[in-house]
């Protein structure tokens, strides 16, 4: 049906196309077979191929005999199975009708069921075509060529032919300057590569087109995601790793911040050894030390005790040194044994 509908549209617009300018489309359609048919001898037909540089006649050849199987056995199988059967103009017969405005909507089934009161045929007795012309929407009338051919001249020769291997699918009358096309409907099934049920095939094909269109961006959104998941596992890893090094990052400055608050509230021992060293004057010896919670205490000899508390007094981080206990003198040594302390602080 999609088939004949295509190559019915097809010849409708050609024959819209002006005279002058279908000649030029015919030479650029591809090679094709025609079987001209002389009245009245309808016994034989003259074979002949159209390209785009004109015809070439193959010779005539008797319907009946084996001279047109032998022919048409010599040419390739696709020029048998699109051969156009060309008749005289005496068998075209043509009249304008008109329909209602509505009929344009199903024109071909609406002529073919009032086939009989437009014309002293029925539609089984004729091959047809038509073709929309003026239309009137003040009159709500649609003027219609109908162009019809008896079936009884050219049965017999399009059976011939079918017999033969020959299978026509379409009728050419008239001139050139005003030729009349005809589509055979029943006679391409060399045509319908699909089949008898083509029909089925393309609304199922549209039917999977459209479902494929549904669904396409949910499978593509659904493929982007997936490969996203795929990315975000690739990756997992170094994230976890990062994550780690970042905990141990923050773990560290936050001992070292304890380290420093516990220094700052007790007191670093080196940093007060070294006050000492730099207080003290170098007679002087450190025996023992202490400190707690930046209480320094520290005892040792010294040529002059007294002169230690004013050394460590003038130093800006010792606060409030004072003896803890009473100076002894060693009469070996004469030095002076000494117990102070004290409080470190900025």
């Amino acid at each position: 049906m999609l088939t004949d509908l295509f190559t019915w549209w097809m010849e409708q617009m050609r024959d819209l196309v002006p005279a002058s300018a279908r000649s030029f489309l015919d030479r650029r359609w591809r090679p094709e077979l025609l079987a001209t048919a002389d009245l009245p001898d309808t016994s034989s037909v003259t074979l002949s191929l159209r390209t785009s540089g004109g015809e070439t006649a193959l010779g005539r050849h008797g319907l009946t005999g084996t001279g047109l199987r032998e022919a048409l056995a010599r040419l390739p199988r696709a020029r048998r199975t699109a051969a156009v059967l060309r008749t005289p103009a005496d068998l075209l017969l043509e009249q304008e009708v008109v329909l209602p405005l509505t009929a344009e909507q199903d024109l071909r089934q609406v002529v073919e069921y009032e086939m009989d009161r437009l014309t002293p045929f029925r539609a089984e007795q004729v091959f047809w075509t038509c073709l929309a012309g003026l239309r009137d929407t003040a009159r709500n009338r649609l003027h219609v060529r109908l162009t019809i051919i008896p079936r009884r001249g050219i049965e017999p020769m399009l059976t011939a032919l079918r017999q033969a291997g020959l299978i026509a699918t379409r009728i050419e009358a008239g001139t050139a300057a005003a030729r009349r096309v005809i589509p055979l409907a029943a006679e391409r099934t060399g045509r319908r590569w699909l089949g008898p049920r083509t029909e089925a095939y393309a609304l199922g094909g549209c039917g999977v087109l459209a479902a494929v269109a549904v669904a396409l961006p949910f499978v593509l959104q659904s493929l982007a995601l997936a490969e996203l998941d795929t990315r975000i596992e690739a990756v997992r890893p170094q994230v976890e790793a990062v994550e780690k090094l970042r905990r141990q990052i923050a773990g560290s400055a936050a001992a070292g911040d304890v380290v420093v608050a516990a220094r700052q509230q007790i007191g670093s021992p080196l940093h007060s050894i070294a006050l000492l060293t730099e207080v003290l004057p170098d007679d002087t010896y450190v025996t023992t030390l202490g400190l707690r919670q930046r209480k320094l205490s520290v005892s040792g000899r010294s040529a002059s005790a007294a002169r230690l508390i004013g050394a460590m007094t003038a130093h800006p981080e010792i606060h409030g040194p004072a003896f803890v206990a009473p100076v002894i003198r060693d009469e070996t040594s004469g030095a002076q044994m000494f117990s102070i302390r004290a409080d470190l602080g900025p």
